[in-house]
């Protein structure tokens, strides 16, 4: 699961000009999310073939850009999220993994289910080392351009002459005082790491997650460093028309894009003018609508988030009390034809979340007894205590976008998290809707 593809696309339609099929300048830095270069396709059927194809190719190809260095990177499972485990459960209903233990050696051949072989842990990480040390091989005369191993611990330069950003100096003491702070387990949060204080870097994923934190990061970093640096995103095309034809087996194929991330940001700082934060404003959207850390709204996709983007667009988005407010605002807007609503309520506003939490179970009620609106969507709409939850869901999502690697224990708080036998899962979510 990812962030709802709704959001690119309104994005797109709004903002066309931060979309282009060419590459809009040459980037100093080029970070590939590695994780994805691990799903590899059916025709490749050797070793050799996996680790050309999938990875040095992308590395040639990104040099031929102009960038002077290439960061591979790999998610550092010990310290991903543990409000992960529900998308990561979710997955491996679907495909079970295979067997494969400490001991066992890679085969020969990659196996022929490689989607059910990489569902197993210690496999892929097998594969994740079978790579770096190759790499490490290929590239160890290289002088001119330099390569940058990002899994487990502080980055290594296989080659050439980058110098690693700051924030990597000092590393093992840093780590050893204060071991939370370099909680970089996700390509997703450890890919901004590597933004130049005055450059361009690109990012190389398909994870529709780079877009809103590659836009708060880069907003941050303006904010600070002034108007010096950029993002660019190469990511799986949008297509804003639906031809309606079907394309002939066999006849598609997978286009790509780039997402100039300094224009897109012109555009939500233009959208949300009030908001101090303008980017994370957007975020707090996103999140609500669904990803990996948060359950997909009943009913409210980004079109209605969006279109209702007026009737908050003064607040900040940063407490539960305004985020609470925004759900009620949809939903009394989709909703208010068939029921009274809480229209009085909304329009004098709250002052606390407990305010916004009585009104939303006035509503809610409403729904429930409301004889024009269909059982099974009465049923969908979560009761009061899973939206208070969702609104915590959504607030450690944000600050797990914006603060990166430092980002508070999910357990800890009241971030609308539980762990029910030994597992996470999402707090006011009946066991009967677990698989939902």
């Amino acid at each position: 699961m990812t962030i709802n593809s709704g959001w690119v696309k309104l994005l797109k339609e709004h903002a066309p000009e931060a979309f282009t099929d060419a590459l809009p300048h040459k980037p100093d830095v080029v970070f590939v999310d590695g994780q994805i270069k691990l799903m590899k396709g059916e025709y490749i059927t050797t070793w050799d073939g996996f680790l050309r194809a999938q990875f040095i190719g992308t590395i040639e190809h990104a040099f031929t850009l102009g960038a002077t260095c290439v960061v591979m990177a790999f998610d550092d499972y010990a310290h991903v999220p543990r409000s992960k485990n529900m998308t990561q459960s979710k997955r491996n209903r679907s495909v079970p993994a295979v067997k494969f233990g400490e001991c066992d050696e890679l085969p020969p051949r990659p196996p022929a289910d490689w989607n059910a072989a990489m569902r197993n842990r210690t496999f892929k990480v097998k594969v994740i080392s079978f790579v770096m040390n190759s790499l490490r091989h290929h590239y160890k005369t290289e002088d001119r351009q330099s390569v940058v191993l990002d899994f487990c611990g502080k980055p290594e330069v296989i080659c050439g002459r980058y110098e690693l950003p700051k924030m990597f100096q000092n590393y093992s003491e840093q780590a050893a005082l204060c071991p939370k702070r370099f909680q970089r387990g996700e390509c997703d949060i450890k890919a901004t790491n590597w933004l130049p204080a005055s450059g361009t870097l690109l990012l190389v994923s398909t994870d529709g997650d780079f877009v809103p934190i590659a836009l708060i990061q880069l907003e941050k970093h303006l904010r600070v460093q002034g108007n010096t640096a950029n993002i660019l995103i190469h990511r799986i095309k949008t297509k804003l028309k639906d031809t309606g034809k079907r394309p002939r087996l066999g006849s598609q194929k997978r286009e790509y894009e780039y997402v100039d991330v300094k224009k897109l940001l012109g555009y939500i700082t233009t959208e949300f003018p009030k908001s101090e934060n303008p980017a994370l404003f957007l975020g707090c959207m996103v999140a609500m609508t669904g990803c990996d850390f948060c359950m997909n709204l009943p009913g409210i996709g980004p079109s209605k988030i969006w279109t209702a983007r007026h009737r908050f667009r003064n607040s900040q988005m940063n407490t539960s009390t305004e985020i609470m407010t925004a759900l009620l605002l949809v939903y009394n807007d989709t909703y208010r034809q068939r029921t009274r609503g809480v229209t009085a309520e909304l329009s004098q506003g709250f002052e606390d979340t407990q305010d916004a939490r009585l009104a939303y179970v006035k509503l809610y009620e409403q729904i429930r007894k409301c004889p024009s609106i269909a059982a099974r969507t009465k049923a969908s709409v979560w009761d009061t205590d899973r939206m208070m939850a969702h609104v915590c869901n959504t607030m450690w999502t944000i600050q797990y976008w914006e603060l990166l690697h430092e980002y508070a224990d999910p357990m800890t708080g009241n971030f609308g998290y539980v762990l029910q036998n030994n597992l996470v899962k999402f707090a006011g979510q009946l066991e009967s809707k677990a698989s939902k």
